[in-house]
């Protein structure tokens, strides 16, 4: 399973803090997971928790960005394939070529919204974009 953030360790959302509790349960299911990060000023690991494996940071200390980064999109379109199931994480991706992407290489998608990525929030974003 890969968890896909827009933020992580140590810009935590309840979402970060939800996988952390969560990992362990699914580490005890055998489900291995790894996380993406599109942007996190400071990523710190402190410590490996159990049941997700790598922590892959992309967009480091660019702030709040609308554009996913083109080597987080280079990587996941070469290593989407690996994943069973991907789990994003609010909608870090909107204009959804991640969500393209994981479907077209065979994964299952989970799809979180949270605080202000709600469907209203997504939609007026896309409308700025397009128009």
């Amino acid at each position: 399973m890969l968890h896909i953030f827009r933020y992580f360790r140590p810009d935590f959302t309840g979402e970060g803090l939800y996988l952390e509790k969560l990992a362990p349960l699914l580490n005890d299911l055998n489900i291995e997971g790894d996380v993406a990060v599109e942007c996190t000023h400071s990523p710190t690991v402190n410590q490996p928790l159990a049941g997700i494996g790598r922590t892959s940071f992309f967009g480091l200390g660019t702030g709040r960005v609308r554009r996913l980064p083109a080597v987080m999109t280079g990587w996941f379109m070469v290593n989407a394939f690996r994943y069973d199931v991907v789990h994003f994480h609010a909608f870090v991706d909107r204009m959804f070529l991640f969500h393209l992407i994981a479907r077209l290489s065979g994964c299952r998608i989970v799809q979180s919204a949270t605080l202000d990525d709600g469907l209203g929030s997504v939609l007026r974003d896309l409308w700025r974009r397009w128009t």
